[in-house]
């Protein structure tokens, strides 16, 4: 068999792997059409009883509402900024992660609707995971047909690579692996594939490609494939911190295998790497200007090595041994050795970040390719089988897409009320107008579905870098615009119970409950949470916080059981603008709601 028919057979894998990924979405929306047109009252009981919108994970996983936030402003906006917090525009968050969010903005400018933008994006940047992926197997060595089989399965399946060695414990790796591998077992925390936003839809891609540009710049020794090597790699920087320290921790150590087997000096590879890295001094010096010390943003004292990375070693070991020593085997065994330094940094330095996370699936990631090539031998072979592995691939997804759908069409969509009240903002109020809330989960959606900006931040460093005692005192401040105390506040949201997240799989979707479980600890994300009690507490109890700017104020369930019996203070200077069954929105007559 030639090279051709890979080729020919390519964009029919790549569009039945795209079509296999999105499948859910359609079918979702289906099945909640049907039972909206059949049984309309059935419908109208469903907690999600609004419009079909993937952004609402199932999951109400946090991190959905941070970058779809940050998405919805970079369309709206030609400068980058803080979605939440209107006069924050810091050089630091407009370069962190700015080439991701500047190409999702782009999809975002063209629907003007993210509920669209975020099912054509992960569409659009599914599409290139299966070429992108066979040139990368092809230069690691494999056959035509064995790479198109690796590149369809590694993108269909790539959700099951994040949970091995992610959990210190054997028990809750293979639990986890098994809720990965049968939705029925109710896993509700990732998604099929890489459709995962941003990460790893777009930053894997990311650096997929910049591994390309560096193996044919080592391969064919021109400058000018330097230069695009090190542009590659250095752009890496403002797509995210994580494929950008893995890429310039494998190279150096390329760089070094070389010169040591060739006993000269890479110069090219260093030259690479000296470009990526000034590529990313913008970013690095605006660093300075973040969240803060080390102390809040989670950090990890110990010097305890990770055993768990010990299988990245033995995947180096085999890609050199079974695959080659040079072009992308040598980058896979780099990548793999670099992961598993900096998975154990903290032996060294004594202290590590919260995400190791990232190290994993990266390494992950790089030891199932190597896996994928070392599975067809030592040379190169175009085995007609591998195509019919790629077709079993397909159907292999079958039952996950189909139970995927079935097990959560109920809980993908907004609530009606909300959705109501989201679009009297949209409809009625100027651009980045501030509306004051109180829930959490209410101000992580204000943002997304609406144009507006909202009085408090979260402290997702993606998303919002103002200080945590700025955050503290706009929590405060925004208490006395409803007249709520502090106390109130923190015993509202620890009143509900934490065991909201087992009735998921049923298909009950209990946010009450979710939303009063703790949940405004979320206004300082990776904060430890003894320090939020005490930073709060302490804002409350010294001089009045300044005003911060208000336009609207938003009452809803949470809000209402926070506000006295005497009502609102100050409502002679409130106009009531907005009200449903559940939400009503006040206009501050004032300007911008000054106390």
């Amino acid at each position: 068999m030639t090279n051709s028919r890979p080729r020919r057979w390519l964009p029919f894998f790549t569009l039945a792997t795209a079509g296999l990924l999105l499948a859910p979405a359609l079918l979702m929306r289906m099945e909640r059409r049907f039972y909206q047109a059949r049984f309309p009252e059935y419908f109208r009981s469903w907690t999600n009883n609004g419009s079909f919108s993937m952004v609402d994970s199932f999951t109400l996983s946090e991190d959905n509402y941070y970058y779809a936030a940050r998405i919805r402003q970079a369309g709206t906006h030609l400068r980058a900024a803080d979605p939440y917090i209107r006069e924050n525009r810091s050089l630091r968050l407009a370069l962190t992660d700015g080439l991701t969010f500047f190409c999702f903005g782009l999809i975002q400018r063209l629907t003007g609707d993210i509920r669209t933008t975020w099912i054509l994006a992960q569409f659009v940047f599914v599409l290139l995971w299966v070429p992108v992926l066979y040139a990368f197997m092809r230069r690691l060595g494999a056959g035509a047909n064995q790479a198109l089989c690796v590149a369809v399965a590694f993108t269909l399946f790539a959700d099951l690579t994040r949970s091995f060695f992610i959990d210190r414990h054997f028990a809750d790796l293979l639990k986890n692996t098994l809720q990965y591998m049968f939705w029925f077992l109710g896993s509700y925390h990732y998604f099929f594939g890489p459709t995962r936003i941003t990460g790893p839809l777009f930053t894997h891609l990311a650096l997929f490609i910049a591994s390309l540009a560096f193996v044919r710049a080592d391969a064919r020794k021109d400058w000018g494939s330097v230069a695009i090597a090190g542009l590659s790699g250095g752009l890496l920087a403002y797509v995210h911190f994580d494929v950008w320290l893995a890429f310039l921790g494998a190279a150096p150590l390329y760089g070094l295998w070389r010169s040591w087997s060739a006993r000269a000096i890479a110069w090219r590879i260093g030259a690479v790497w000296l470009i990526a890295a000034a590529l990313s001094l913008p970013l690095i010096l605006s660093q300075a200007s973040g969240l803060g010390g080390r102390d809040f943003l989670g950090v990890l004292w110990e010097r305890r090595p990770d055993w768990r990375a010990l299988p990245f070693l033995a995947g180096a070991v085999l890609a050199l041994w079974r695959i080659g020593r040079d072009g992308m085997a040598l980058w896979c065994a780099c990548m793999l050795a670099a992961m598993f330094l900096a998975s154990n940094a903290q032996v060294l330095t004594g202290w590590s970040m919260g995400g190791q996370g990232h190290w994993f699936y990266i390494g992950n990631t790089f030891l199932a390719l190597t896996l994928g090539r070392v599975a067809g031998g030592k040379k190169p072979t175009d085995s007609p089988a591998w195509l019919c592995l790629a077709g079993f691939m397909c159907l292999l997804a079958l039952p996950r897409v189909t139970g995927y759908s079935a097990l959560h069409y109920q809980i993908y969509g907004m609530r009606a009320a909300q959705e109501e009240a989201f679009s009297w903002l949209s409809k009625n109020t100027p651009r980045d107008s501030v509306v004051a809330a109180l829930s959490p989960q209410t101000n992580l959606k204000i943002p997304v579905h609406t144009h507006n900006k909202i009085a408090v931040s979260f402290l997702f460093p993606v998303v919002s870098d103002i200080a945590p005692a700025e955050n503290a005192r706009r929590i405060i401040h925004a208490l006395s615009l409803f007249g709520a105390g502090l106390e109130d506040f923190l015993r509202e949201g620890r009143s509900g119970s934490e065991d909201w997240g087992k009735h998921l799989w049923t298909g009950v979707l209990d946010t009450e409950s979710q939303e009063r479980a703790g949940s405004f600890f979320l206004y300082f994300c990776m904060l430890d949470r003894s320090k939020i009690l005490s930073l709060l507490r302490d804002t409350a109890s010294s001089a009045p916080t300044a005003g911060y700017p208000a336009d609207y104020l938003w009452v809803g369930p949470f809000e209402r059981r926070l506000i006295p019996a005497s009502g609102l203070p100050g409502r002679d200077k409130l106009q009531r603008v907005f009200a449903n069954s559940e939400i009503t929105l006040y206009r501050f007559l004032r300007e911008r709601g000054a106390t």
